[in-house]
């Protein structure tokens, strides 16, 4: 599917951070869209825009993100998948298996801790998040779902959750 090889009217510019997500994205572009579409409407309507044709070696191709694509590899490099949660915030989510539930991730942090175990580890909990082993560094979860439950910030589950019994278990 083709999704962006038409003429280039006009266009502008954003900067993604590190922080930013899918809402983020969303929310900040939609504003620029608007922008950016009243200011270009009236060079359209009277006919005096400029059009650029876009070289189709460019062209951008979208397909549908599968279930499988929104599923987490812990074996990946923790900044492939913190950049996987933000793209996927909120809306459809990343995901994992916790105890054979779904754990949906809407938020994360990267480290600098050296991950000790096998990729999708429980390392440590504590209020600022679930820290779990990847390929390089631990991967901190900070805002999640589990199936059945409202989504919330880590530091709000570990108060309902025996952490002992959560650390050392392997999420897939």
């Amino acid at each position: 599917v083709v999704m962006d090889s038409g003429d280039i009217i006009s266009q502008r510019e954003t900067a993604i951070s590190d922080e930013d997500t899918l809402d983020t994205l969303y929310e900040r572009m939609s504003y620029l869209g608007r922008d950016l579409l009243i200011d270009t409407l009236p060079s359209i309507i009277n006919k005096t825009n400029t059009r650029t044709k876009q070289n189709l070696d460019d062209v951008t191709y979208g397909l549908n993100i599968t279930k499988e694509e929104e599923r987490i590899n812990f074996s990946c490099s923790s900044i492939n998948i913190h950049n996987q949660i933000r793209g996927l915030s909120s809306i459809p989510g990343a995901y994992c298996l916790l105890d054979g539930k779904i754990l949906k991730v809407y938020g994360s942090k990267l480290t600098n801790i050296v991950s000790k175990k096998t990729p999708g580890t429980i390392e440590k909990i504590d209020k600022t998040g679930i820290y779990i082993s990847t390929n390089d560094n631990l991967i901190q979860l900070i805002d999640i779902k589990i199936e059945g439950k409202k989504r919330c910030f880590v530091s709000d589950f570990i108060n309902g959750i025996k952490v002992d019994e959560y650390l050392g278990k392997v999420l897939e």
